[in-house]
């Protein structure tokens, strides 16, 4: 008797399971490659971070913070034709009730600071903002630094 017919046949639905397994991998490696992931939140954590380790050390305020040179501390590229972000750090007495402020450095583009003011969520820069309580010269002060990462059009769906 002849018994090989049924190879022929086993050969074609290996080709064909191994065809949809095949598919099936790449349209699910092209839906997760196509969405883009937002990573506004670590840059203004990290462009955050940054500034701290260029203004203070150990705890202490190392300069002021109005003749503080944001763009020589941190290098934000050019890969945009204007500017992406918003610094804006303020040094405050600590232990006051009105007119605290003693210095104050902005930089960058001031029309993202009224993101900071709620949530928006969506299409719209992403604010960061924290408070320290630093010494200098032996007296605590607040350093508050506020950052504000735009790329909206190549971060966000």
């Amino acid at each position: 008797m002849n018994k090989n017919g049924g190879d022929d046949i086993l050969t074609i639905w290996w080709w064909l399971v191994a065809g949809i397994v095949a598919v099936a991998i790449f349209i699910m490696v092209t839906i997760y490659a196509s969405k883009p992931i937002d990573i506004r939140n670590i840059e203004s954590a990290l462009l955050t971070e940054k500034i701290l380790d260029c203004i203070s050390e150990d705890g202490k305020i190392l300069s002021d913070v109005s003749i503080f040179d944001i763009d020589s501390c941190v290098n934000l590229g050019t890969e945009y034709s204007e500017k992406q972000f918003f610094v804006k750090i303020q040094e405050l007495k600590a232990d006051c009730k009105e007119d605290c402020l003693i210095s104050e450095k902005i930089s960058g583009r001031s029309d993202f600071e009224i993101y900071c003011e709620k949530e928006y969520g969506g299409k719209v820069p992403v604010c960061k903002e924290i408070s320290l309580l630093l010494s200098k010269n032996g007296v605590n002060e607040i350093l508050k630094i506020k950052t504000v990462i735009g790329k909206v059009d190549k971060n966000v769906l």
